[in-house]
């Protein structure tokens, strides 16, 4: 946090604690407030490829972190 605040990013953490329905409703909730952009360590590496889509079709650029997006629109 310290790290991004120096650079002028405001860093928002969530965890979905193994829950995929978790992890997509915090996916929409962050597309829905325009974040400028998501890192996502997707709980299930199959059923995150629509989560980025609907994010990549906001104009949301999305990376992954420690787990591929099968078939997914990732940075």
């Amino acid at each position: 946090e310290a790290e991004s605040a120096k650079h002028g990013f405001e860093l928002r953490v969530q965890y979905c604690e193994m829950d995929g329905a978790r992890q997509n409703q915090q996916v929409e909730t962050f597309v829905l407030q325009g974040v400028d952009a998501l890192v996502l360590a997707p709980y299930d590496s199959a059923a995150v490829g629509p989560m980025v889509a609907n994010a990549r079709a906001a104009g949301i650029p999305v990376f992954t972190a420690d787990i591929r997006a099968d078939g997914a629109d990732v940075v």
